[in-house]
């Protein structure tokens, strides 16, 4: 079968190369980018209130508009964005479509966390409940709604000079960011008269713009994660409001920030335009986030990396997805409900596939119709170079067809430190091993790299093979994945230990699924009526349980498809004790398949006309006949 394999062509790669050389020598010093200062040093000429007061009393016309229409991630209602103001002014503010209304009314309870999230409070603090007010000003100007968003902004710094910066949420990074955007934006209003103050406010609206600039480049602030767009964005929004006038200043100051985005453009975006952030999701939403700065310009002259990374980013992207357009649900990707009710019957077809297999990530994907509802996907997280929203996932592996989903990841449910959130980040959550009841270690000491070998293509489809050892426990894993689109996927560990273990090696059905397990093996029916065969395999005894919705002795057996929300799954789990160990487990769509084993020669997968031997030596070191 053909394997069209997504590389990048020779332009490409030479654009790249010295990037890719700077990465390497950056990977280096990577884990300590929370804690050191990296990249070229600040200006020693710090913004004061003095710059900001200076600049109002200059002339406008220099004024650049600060769009904000982009800022705003969320959008929980719909209509004019007048009517959007005044629903939210009366009802309250909605940080997110499913947490309830906050009211607005001042003063604002700062502290307040109804929900008991941590994201709800970093979105209240962000300031982002002024946005549809300033939409409305922007669509009707001269209306009393940029009065209202600047209230509500000085009712923050009310809140900061009672309480000083007891919230420590409100000013890590990205927070503090996104807020110099909004106060950066109010302060261009002031300038041009579209915002009348008095003299104590315009001192309140330089002291928080000084303080957010202070704040941006104190040492070590930069983190160098997605968080660190914003924050660089919003520095630089402040300095061009503040030294719009000043260009020996603004120059010194850019020419900092345009050495410190390119740094930041290649540490969140590999050699191949991936990004490294473990999440699908992210590649899309970092993406978008770096196309707000090329849509203001800012950087056109001080940034070399910025255009060519996004613009491979962008071709790439289709290839993150599934074929229906819906994300991929590894690490912090959101999952989302199948786009078809229905399991499809085994389909063989010799459309070529689509292979992605680099930047910690293998993708074989199939689409068998122009109109992309007939196709098949095994999507594998094949390592990580960076812990930034890793799950403990590696070798983890998800499974489609046709917008059905079959074995499934559990999504990214919240950003909170509950047990819920806790679980779906764990190994048990995953399609993984797990070994004596731990989970991998995800700290980027020690980091996996890419760990998916070249695949192996054969008439039935291909083979994938990944090869780790599991952190902290020292336990040799490979994993084998024979992957037939749109009929079967047979999967075939080993692992060797330094001891016997306990393991349990988990599946993860869609909620779509029922499952029931007996002495002789697992039955599985979707709920459109279909069957899902089961067949398993071990070189040593095993017990086998399904677990859906548990909640105790642990939780087991969910997966999330929107924010908070947790349903349940039903959980295939096969059990043992052994130092060393062979499993095999296949899934099919197809009548009649069936593992072989007589005793005088290898395992055999038989499927219709496909034959494959499976050597079941537990060596971790093996290589499986295709």
């Amino acid at each position: 079968m053909e394997i069209r394999s997504h590389t990048l062509g020779l332009q490409a790669r030479a654009l790249l190369s010295s990037a890719r050389r700077r990465v390497r020598r950056m990977l280096a010093a990577s884990v300590g980018l929370n804690r050191q200062e990296r990249g070229p040093a600040w200006p020693a000429d710090t913004l004061t209130p003095s710059d900001f007061r200076s600049a109002l009393q200059r002339a406008a016309s220099s004024a650049s508009r600060i769009h904000i229409d982009h800022l705003s991630l969320v959008r929980s209602w719909s209509g004019t964005p007048s009517e959007v103001a005044e629903r939210q002014f009366v009802e309250g503010y909605k940080a997110r479509p499913d947490a309830p209304p906050f009211p607005i009314q001042l003063p604002l309870d700062w502290n307040a966390d109804p929900n008991h999230d941590a994201n709800w409070r970093s979105q209240l603090h962000m300031l982002r409940l002024i946005d549809p007010f300033l939409r409305a000003h922007d669509a009707q100007p001269g209306s009393n709604w940029l009065r209202a968003a600047f209230d509500i902004v000085l009712d923050w710094h009310r809140h900061v000079r009672i309480h000083g910066r007891q919230e420590h949420l409100a000013w890590r990074d990205m927070m503090v960011g996104v807020r110099s955007l909004r106060l950066a934006y109010l302060f261009e209003q002031v300038r041009i008269g579209a915002l009348t103050v008095t003299s104590t406010e315009r001192d309140a609206l330089c002291e928080l713009s000084a303080l957010h600039a202070k704040s941006l480049t104190a040492p070590g602030f930069f983190r160098y994660t997605n968080h660190t767009v914003w924050d660089l964005h919003g520095l630089t929004a402040l300095l061009r409001v503040a030294l719009a006038d000043d260009t020996p200043r603004a120059a010194a100051w850019l020419d900092v920030i345009g050495s410190r985005l390119d740094l930041l453009v290649d540490l969140q975006f590999d050699e191949h335009g991936v990004h490294r952030e473990n999440s699908p999701q992210y590649h899309s939403v970092v993406r978008n986030m770096f196309d707000v700065l090329l849509d203001a310009h800012w950087y056109d002259a001080i940034s070399t990396r910025l255009v060519p990374a996004l613009a491979t980013a962008r071709r790439l992207q289709p290839l993150l997805r599934l074929p229906d357009g819906r994300q991929i649900a590894i690490g912090d990707s959101d999952g989302m409900p199948p786009t078809s009710v229905d399991l499809p019957g085994p389909k063989r077809s010799d459309v070529p596939l689509d292979l992605l297999n680099y930047s910690c990530y293998g993708f074989v994907r199939q689409v068998r119709s122009r109109d992309s509802a007939d196709w098949s996907q095994l999507a594998i997280k094949a390592g990580f170079d960076l812990p930034g929203h890793k799950h403990e996932d590696v070798l983890s592996y998800l499974w489609s067809e046709s917008g059905c989903d079959i074995v499934i990841d559990p999504g990214k449910y919240a950003y909170d430190n509950t047990p819920m959130r806790r679980y779906m980040r764990s190994n048990r959550a995953h399609n993984l091993i797990e070994f004596d009841g731990r989970d991998s270690d995800v700290h980027a000491d020690h980091r996996t790299g890419h760990c998916l070998a070249p695949a192996r293509h054969a008439p039935w489809g291909v083979l994938l093979r990944a090869a780790l050892t599991h952190q902290p426990n020292g336990v040799r894993h490979e994993r084998s994945y024979y992957f037939a689109p749109g009929r079967w996927l047979l999967l075939v560990d080993r692992f060797q230990a330094r001891r016997a273990v306990r393991f349990r090696h988990f599946t993860h059905l869609a909620p779509e699924f029922t499952a029931a397990s007996s002495p002789l093996g697992f039955q599985v029916e979707h709920s459109s009526g279909r069957t899902l065969g089961i067949h398993h395999w071990a070189s040593v005894k095993l017990d086998l349980t399904v677990i859906r919705g548990q909640h105790e002795p642990e939780l087991q057996g969910w997966i999330s498809r929107a924010y908070r929300e947790a349903i349940p799954c039903p959980t295939l789990v096969m059990s043992g004790h052994a130092a060393e160990a062979v499993t095999v487990l296949a899934l099919t769509l197809e009548d009649g398949a069936q593992l072989e084993a007589d005793g005088s020669g290898p395992l055999a997968w038989a499927s219709g006309a496909d034959r494959i031997g499976i050597d079941v030596t537990s060596s971790a070191d093996g290589m499986d006949r295709p």
